[in-house]
């Protein structure tokens, strides 16, 4: 038999005590912590809210207020600051917009980096604007298109999440973005020197940037560049193995990112269209150093081999090149620019398949990442229907792209370098998203008859030949920096630039040739046609003058101080009426009445 006995009550009495005790303990505990985090705490905030008082930082969200003209706002030329703060960043375009949205107006906003900016043409000429020109001319009668460019240069999903959360402040009836040349390299990239943070804790970061405290910290300790060469700057890694960790890190990112775009437009029930990303894979070779200095008998047997190829192709034989090609890619599989010269072979050897396919294949071998590897379109039409039932979908541009050249591969007729478009690429990209938008997210009938001919849509975007000759020229800096400046065929790439910028340098007159000779590449990549305006001022040239002046309004109608200008020109050359008319005509602006 076993005997057992109570525990004395006191007992029971001091571990309960003792219970209570240790949890006063440590709310205590926890209370101090409180009070030691709020006594750091509530000065910043304190320090934080006289700076906003006193007006000492600067607003730094996406959409912002336009000062004096309740109703109106623009997108923020800044919101790339807190996410690099380095270098002024261009975009996104300052055009004036309202809210609440006027009725009849159906507003799209495009998402992306330089290419949706319009580099190396002005935002108003980018490919949103092609877009804004095609809808518009199939829009019924009192209703307007708008069309608001966030494209912001160098920047990638990383960033562009928080683009697509604050965008949805405007008001978009479609989200389109088109992204992925720079995963890699961009702010927040798996490859750049810009950040070493995941995505989320990058945007997180951002976040305390905005701060008018985390500003003037940033202004008095490093004080933000007013220049500086992020194709050299940027990258971190210029080797990234096709399907290596990084590779497949970026893709990884890539769709993470995706998915939290169209998640955020899917909850606020806003279509959003992902434009799959498209480079020169014709022309552009291999960008990546190939390792020149290797010495070794390997090496230099392959070299001869190659050098022995590339004669064949330019001067000889195209079928005794495309021999010692096959030969050599037994050796040298992996190899992006025995890819590219094969390629080359088998489309003078007319193997169009077989030239299209290792065309893509080079573009994926190179590890120097500037364009987006074939693997990102793939990723992207599967978040589009991964996320179909609410409302993402899918726009294979590539395959536009690709229908459009005579190659039957994106080269230099859509192509001004690797991935940034000429003037046919930007009115392509332009219609075919038009084109996605008016059927397939809006439902409507796409009329032919009503769509514009390349010279009409020209003269509506009021495109100068001046406009060319710069996009060249500014296309052309690319191949002097580095890595394009160590790049396969670099200087050939170049010189075709050049004698393409001849062909229009010559239609112009004397007098326009002059005034463009003086032009700086600052002036060309800033406000060309400002400049312009400015030059033929002083010259004397009445005539040009005119016609940038009005060139000017038609590509920012929203312009009301290029508006005015014009108005005064108009009036000082004895044409009031024309002043009177074009004043009358002109569209609501946020910069109050004619002074």
């Amino acid at each position: 038999m076993i005997l057992t006995m109570d525990k004395p009550k006191s007992d029971s009495l001091d571990q309960k005590n003792g219970r209570t005790n240790r949890t006063r303990s440590r709310g205590r505990v926890w209370l101090l912590r409180l009070a030691a985090i709020s006594f750091g705490i509530v000065p910043l905030l304190i320090l934080e809210g006289g700076l906003r008082l006193f007006g000492i930082g600067r607003d730094l969200s996406l959409i912002v207020p336009l000062s004096q003209s309740p109703g109106w706002y623009q997108l923020n030329p800044k919101f790339d600051e807190p996410f690099y703060g380095q270098a002024d960043l261009s975009g996104p375009e300052p055009r004036p917009f309202q809210l609440p949205k006027p009725k009849g107006t159906r507003r799209i906003l495009v998402v992306g980096g330089s290419t949706v900016v319009g580099f190396p043409y002005p935002s108003e000429l980018a490919f949103p604007r092609h877009m804004e020109v095609a809808l518009q001319a199939q829009a019924a009668e009192g209703e307007t298109i708008e069309v608001l460019n966030a494209g912001i240069t160098a920047m990638n999903t990383s960033t562009e999440v928080a683009v697509v959360h604050e965008g949805l402040k405007a008001n978009p009836d479609v989200i389109v973005v088109y992204t992925g040349h720079n995963e890699f390299y961009g702010p927040g990239g798996v490859a750049s020197s810009a950040s070493w943070l995941s995505p989320r804790w990058y945007r997180t970061a951002a976040i305390w940037r905005r701060c008018y405290l985390a500003q003037n910290i940033r202004r008095l300790t490093k004080p933000r560049a007013s220049s500086r060469d992020l194709i050299e700057s940027l990258p971190g890694n210029l080797h990234i193995e096709f399907n290596g960790d990084t590779f497949q890190q970026g893709i990884a990112r890539f769709e993470a990112n995706l998915s939290a775009m169209a998640s955020l437009a899917g909850r606020a029930g806003i279509p959003i269209i992902f434009v799959s990303p498209v480079a020169n894979e014709h022309d552009q070779p291999p960008i990546e150093k190939l390792n020149p200095n290797n010495t070794s008998a390997p090496a230099e047997a392959w070299r001869v081999k190659m050098a022995a190829a590339e004669r064949e192709l330019r001067w000889g034989d195209p079928l005794k090149g495309l021999e010692i090609l096959e030969a050599v890619r037994l050796e040298r599989d992996q190899d992006p620019l025995v890819a590219f010269r094969l390629a080359l072979a088998y489309e003078r050897t007319e193997q169009h398949p077989l030239a299209i396919a290792q065309f893509q294949r080079a573009m994926d071998l190179d590890g120097c990442r500037f364009r987006a590897p074939s693997a990102f379109r793939i990723t992207m039409e599967q978040v589009a229907l991964n996320h179909a039932a609410n409302g993402a979908d899918f726009l294979d541009l590539h395959t536009a792209v690709c229908r459009a050249d005579l190659n039957g591969v994106p080269g230099r007729t859509h192509f001004l370098e690797h991935v940034h478009f000429t003037w046919e690429g930007n009115r392509i990209a332009g219609e075919e998203i038009a084109k996605r938008i008016w059927q397939h997210t809006w439902s409507r009938e796409w009329s032919s008859s009503r769509a514009l001919d390349e010279q009409s849509a020209n003269e509506q975007m009021a495109v100068q030949d001046e406009d060319h000759l710069a996009a060249h020229a500014l296309a052309m800096m690319i191949y002097q920096k580095l890595p394009f400046r160590d790049g396969v065929d670099a200087a050939d790439l170049a010189k075709d630039l050049i004698d393409d910028s001849m062909k229009i340098f010559r239609r112009l007159s004397a007098e326009r040739q002059t005034l463009f000779e003086q032009q700086t590449p600052q002036d060309m990549s800033e406000d060309l046609l400002g400049s312009l305006i400015r030059a033929s001022h002083s010259a004397g040239k009445e005539e040009l003058n005119e016609q940038w002046l009005k060139a000017r309004v038609t590509r920012q109608p929203w312009n009301c101080k290029a508006a005015y200008e014009l108005a005064n020109w108009l009036r000082a050359h004895g044409k009031s009426d024309e002043a009177d008319r074009r004043q009358k005509e002109r569209a609501p602006s946020p910069c109050g009445p004619t002074p």
